[in-house]
């Protein structure tokens, strides 16, 4: 009985391992400028840039879901998003501001 569970265990570690190590990072951003099909390939090709980056864009809701390996390469898809000109609310990453406008300019006119 002891050897079986032994076994068993030996078996199910490396599995463990495999999918905790293949966990996908996600990135949803929503709000963006997708008009037209140029648009689209324009946001593929820009998150593309990263390596094992993919992007699936949707014109109808306006949003685009980024997929990448890890954290680290979810973000530096979204930030070569952004570099392209994409922009809107990103859940899972974070936009950059570094267009050096005042954060209040808004509620001063």
């Amino acid at each position: 009985m002891l050897r079986s569970a032994t076994r068993l265990v030996g078996l199910l570690v490396p599995l463990v391992l495999t999918s905790w190590a293949a966990a996908e990072s996600t990135v949803t951003v929503s709000k963006t400028h997708l008009c037209c099909n140029s648009c689209v390939k324009g946001a593929e090709k820009a998150v593309s840039s990263v390596t094992g980056a993919k992007a699936v864009c949707d014109r109808k809701a306006q949003t685009i879901a980024i997929t990448a390996p890890d954290e680290a390469s979810a973000q530096k898809a979204l930030d070569a998003l952004v570099t392209a000109g994409y922009y809107g609310s990103a859940m899972g990453g974070t936009i950059k501001d570094d267009s050096g406008a005042k954060a209040n300019l808004l509620t001063m006119m």
